[in-house]
């Protein structure tokens, strides 16, 4: 195993609560499975676990930190519960890859908080995040929660691209 592929294994470990999970109780069968050479595997089985698990939620935390800038209305309606219900839905989701990753993960979250029938839930906001995530030009949607002053409107959202840039324009149809 080349020193770079140690590195992703480690990246693995590190973004993957359910394996660092596996990790921690069996680190033979999991370096077995990440397919860790003999020569690298002193290096994993020496790592540790409370270090592990520091980088892990730091990690957590940055990865919180952009989807609350992305959903602030759906985040700050959370309240106090916002941080856990967070770190709840880290636990069983993948960070994903790629340029979107952050807007794909503001919309996974939000897919949890709405199978979880969460009242935080704002479907206006789940349609904007989910337009960011697909290169579309143009998505129309009839909403029933568009805040506008803190109370929640009927609205047709008009999410599309102008020149390439992402854009929402919200007709409001009455106080709900």
């Amino acid at each position: 195993m080349s020193q770079l592929d140690a590195v992703n294994a480690l990246g693995q470990l590190l973004h993957d609560q359910q394996l660092l999970k596996r990790f921690m109780e069996n680190r033979e069968s999991v370096i077995e499975e990440l397919g860790i050479a003999k020569d690298q595997s002193a290096f994993f089985l020496n790592l540790k676990d409370d270090q592990l698990k520091t980088q892990a939620d730091s990690l957590v935390q940055k990865r919180r930190g952009e989807v609350a800038e992305l959903i602030p209305n759906t985040w700050g309606r959370l309240g106090n519960k916002a941080i856990s219900s967070f770190n709840l839905y880290a636990t069983e989701a993948k960070w994903p890859d790629g340029h979107r990753r952050h807007f794909l993960d503001a919309s996974q979250f939000c897919e949890f908080l709405r199978l979880q029938a969460s009242s935080s839930y704002l479907n206006s906001e789940h349609h904007w995040i989910k337009f960011l995530c697909h290169p579309k030009r143009i998505s129309v949607r009839f909403v029933s929660d568009f805040i506008v002053r803190g109370k929640k409107r009927f609205a047709i959202q008009c999410c599309y691209r102008y020149r390439g840039r992402p854009r929402s324009k919200v007709f409001y149809l009455g106080v709900r």
